[in-house]
């Protein structure tokens, strides 16, 4: 029999297939989306990709000789089998209005580039994590992508000019400068195509920071994380979007939720609730004086009272129209919604039918939500705000097991990404914009193995068969069923 590309014993946190989901977790924010290399035939080429490939490749491969590589898969899918049926059947139904499209074959195009970089993405995560993940490695991950991210974010702002702009083609780099500018005052666009996509990243990674945070491994990993909570919210700031202040006044009503939980279960520990109020409050302080200073300078202009709090004329463009912008859209959309509400029109159709023109004569529908909604109908809406729930809710189930059997970082972990999928949602709803989907996929693949873990430690302590249980030494990494890895 072919010995295992990786042995089971071998699947460690070191493991090949580990290093590349963490790379991913690196280069799919950090690398820029515009700039692409083509090897003759072969189609436009990024790091992301490549590696979105290699992963996929390598986790077939180890699949396909060992047998209990593919086994511990299906028992981690196993463990949040609500959340992994609704993301089949949104896929599923998906493909099922492409099918029924009124032009299939360039429906298909787009909707197997989605499966590939969504959900078989999140698929080779899951199979590809090592039993006993290091959670360490993933923040560094995290936190090296939120360094460059950040520090182009405030070059930018200093310099007063993207330092990518002269890799972007002509068309492209149309695209990105039709929203360079919000009353008056240039935004920040840092790595990505967009500045709402810097806000973006800036604010759903915040939770992980602040955990992080909370419990540092040094003064000096304190330091360089709050120098990278800082730099976060100067790219917030400098990107002047206002869906990322929502998610950033949420994570801190969150982080200040769960510090006075924590105080009145025991009132000697204040420490954390302190911190949290002041990060807190420091930010509604902060807040407040940009605010300030931001219509005095307006007024400066001549601008009146409502120009200044952003409710005056301003152009639609096509990543930001504005309330009343969407409010527009979702008029023209409801009549073509109610004409196919099961299947819509299949993917990327969806905005030719409604029809709504922003800049430069483009059609554009600034809501992914919507735009899923026409395009494959009100069931795919219907599954993927199900598995975003059901995504929340794991990590919240994960977060109260953890807790319970004193896996503090585990705990941390899964509210961060709780916080973090809630903040995806926000902007699913606010952009159109999906540079940040796979990461969403990559996080709730991390969060369910954790689970998975759980659960079969929970079985092989209650003295379950070792073989239901599935917690053999190519399965979930524990030896004996009386001993516990946490």
């Amino acid at each position: 029999m072919p010995r295992p590309l990786v042995a089971a014993r071998e699947q460690s946190d070191r493991s090949w297939l580990f290093l590349l989901v963490l790379a991913l977790l690196f280069f799919y924010p950090v690398w820029p989306v515009f700039i692409e290399k083509k090897f003759g035939p072969l189609p436009a080429l990024t790091p992301q990709k490549v590696l979105n490939y290699l992963l996929i490749g390598m986790v077939l491969l180890q699949a396909a000789f060992d047998r209990n590589f593919t086994k511990r898969f299906f028992l981690r899918l196993d463990a949040a089998r609500g959340l992994v049926g609704c993301l089949v059947a949104y896929f599923a139904w998906r493909l099922l209005a492409v099918a029924f499209s009124i032009q299939p074959f360039y429906a298909f195009k787009f909707f197997q580039y989605d499966l590939l970089t969504t959900a078989l993405l999140f698929v080779a995560v899951v199979a590809a994590l090592p039993e006993r993940i290091n959670l360490k490695w993933v923040y560094r991950a995290m936190f090296a992508a939120v360094a460059v991210v950040t520090a182009l974010a405030i070059a930018e702002g200093i310099v007063g000019k993207n330092l990518l702009e002269r890799f972007q083609d002509a068309q492209k780099l149309t695209l990105a400068l039709i929203d360079k500018i919000r009353e008056g005052e240039r935004r920040a666009q840092s790595v990505f195509a967009s500045p709402l996509m810097l806000a973006q990243f800036c604010s759903v990674l915040l939770p992980f920071l602040w955990v992080a945070f909370r419990r540092p491994s040094s003064k000096l990993a304190a330091t360089l994380i709050a120098l990278l909570m800082a730099g976060c919210l100067a790219g917030i700031y400098l990107s002047r979007t206002r869906s990322a202040l929502v998610v950033v006044l949420l994570a801190g009503g969150l982080a200040l939720f769960f510090a006075w939980r924590r105080f009145m279960s025991d009132r000697r520990r204040n420490g954390v609730l302190r911190l949290a109020m002041g990060f807190y409050g420091g930010l509604c302080i902060l807040l407040a004086g940009v605010l300030v200073v931001w219509a005095l300078l307006g007024m400066a202009r001549g601008l009146s009272i409502k120009q200044v709090l952003g409710f005056g004329d301003r152009s639609v463009t096509l990543y930001q129209g504005g309330s009343d912008a969407r409010v527009t859209q979702l008029k023209m959309a409801w009549p073509k919604i109610v004409e196919s509400p099961l299947v819509g029109y299949g993917d990327n159709i969806g905005g030719f039918k409604v029809g709504f023109v922003g800049s430069d004569g483009m059609l554009t529908l600034d809501s992914y939500l919507l735009r899923q909604t026409v395009d494959s109908g009100v069931p795919s809406l219907l599954f993927l705000l199900g598995a975003v729930t059901l995504a929340v809710r794991l990590a919240l189930q994960v977060a109260r097991q953890a807790k319970l059997a004193g896996q503090f970082e585990v705990q941390d972990f899964a509210q961060a990404s709780a916080a973090f999928f809630l903040g995806c949602l926000i902007f699913l709803i606010s952009s159109p914009l999906t540079e940040m989907v796979p990461y969403f996929f990559m996080v709730m693949g991390v969060v369910l193995c954790l689970r998975a873990r759980q659960v079969a430690e929970a079985k092989a302590l209650a003295g379950q068969p070792w073989a239901k249980a599935g917690a053999t030494t190519a399965g979930i990494g524990l030896t004996k069923p009386q001993v516990s890895q946490a």
